[in-house]
């Protein structure tokens, strides 16, 4: 971590007002919300945005992606001192107006840390900027993230979880024993947030009405939530990144990780790569004509009535969205999918089996 302040590329811009931070934002995501997006782009405009005096930190970025802080993360949550308190020396005297943080686990946050981040802010003003994702949308983001991080539930198996209040299967395992509910009910995050820093610092950033208009969430954080006449332009921006993947190789992925823990007992998020490098070299030509015969759709209902507790208690805030008005349009969604029938046909078992016995083989040379 930096001990200096604000530490700066060769380069970089010194443009920046005296004295400690007025005002930090902190994204806390949620996951799935494009939140990688959002983090490189403020990285590659970090440049452009000190010259403004807004400050997109280094201290506390991750080591493996360079992009979110996730070392903010673990210091709150694992009280962390000494590391906090010198990095935020450093943050507190960085000489910019405002310091923006972002890190999407910081929904798993609780109370206690929050309450940490306050104390540390040494009474700047705090916005914790939360992106607002309806239901339909975001569900099926999230299943494809479970097949990336080895699991193997059919997609209406997971939706049932999910209305059932189970986590995901790559949340913490403190998460998924607490049984939050954190993906089915927002406001039990913007309800701890109101609590630790007041109401009035909770800001809900419109994902899916900005997505419905086309818009861009990068430009649009940057003209809403720090207030910038134009976003600072860069590579990044306006494309499409970190897509789900194509229906067919998410039901192979997911067979694949099913077939894993069947022989090995554990979830592992390598089988993916492992799976790719062979999904080149293998004509699945049999198993995909087999596949089509079952390929299926699950609608999901914004509007169907287990969802209206929940979206009753996120509407008590929506003098907190940006601009006013919903937390998010309820829509309908078909989700397509496999259903498991084509195991059936002939072949494509001995197939299966065969790319497993080779993925299976790409992971023990990677050891």
């Amino acid at each position: 971590m930096c001990r200096r302040p604000c530490r700066r590329d060769r380069g970089e811009s010194q443009a920046v007002s005296g004295g400690a931070p007025k005002r930090y934002v902190v994204h806390i995501g949620p996951m799935k919300t494009a939140s990688t997006y959002l983090q490189q782009c403020l990285k590659a405009a970090r440049s452009q945005l000190l010259a403004q005096g807004i400050y997109y930190a280094r201290e506390f970025i991750a080591e493996n992606n360079k992009f979110m802080h996730m070392r903010l993360h673990y210091a709150l949550m694992r009280n962390r001192m000494q590391e906090l308190r010198q990095g935020f020396a450093a943050l507190n005297a960085c000489g910019a107006h405002t310091v923006v943080l972002s890190c999407e686990h910081m929904m798993f946050q609780r109370e206690a840390g929050y309450e940490l981040l306050r104390e540390l802010t040494e009474g700047a003003a705090v916005d914790i900027v939360y992106f607002s994702r309806r239901w339909s949308d975001r569900y099926a983001s999230i299943w494809n993230q479970t097949l990336l991080m080895g699991g193997s539930q059919t997609f209406p198996e997971f939706f049932m979880s999910m209305l059932s209040g189970k986590s995901p299967n790559f949340y913490p395992p403190k998460v998924r024993a607490a049984g939050l509910q954190l993906d089915f009910d927002y406001a039990v995050i913007w309800r701890m947030v109101a609590q630790v820093f007041g109401r009035e610092s909770l800001t809900i950033f419109p994902y899916s009405t900005t997505v419905d208009d086309g818009g861009d969430v990068y430009k649009l954080f940057c003209k809403t939530v720090l207030g910038l006449a134009d976003a600072p332009k860069v590579t990044l921006a306006g494309e499409k990144l970190w897509a789900s993947m194509p229906t067919e190789d998410a039901e192979l992925l997911r067979v694949l990780n099913d077939m894993h823990f069947r022989a090995t007992g554990e979830q592992d998020a390598a089988v993916r790569g492992a799976f790719l490098k062979e999904r080149k070299r293998i004509d699945f030509g049999g198993v995909a004509a087999a596949m089509q015969a079952s390929l299926t759709e699950t609608e999901i209902d914004d509007g169907a009535p287990y969802f209206d507790p929940p979206y009753g208690r996120m509407s008590e805030f929506r003098d907190r969205v940006i601009g006013g008005g919903e937390v998010f349009a309820r829509k309908r969604k078909d989700i397509r999918h496999f259903k498991s029938g084509y195991l059936l046909a002939g072949g494509v078992r001995e197939a299966l089996q065969s790319l497993y016995a080779r993925v299976a083989a790409g992971l023990m040379d990677a050891e």
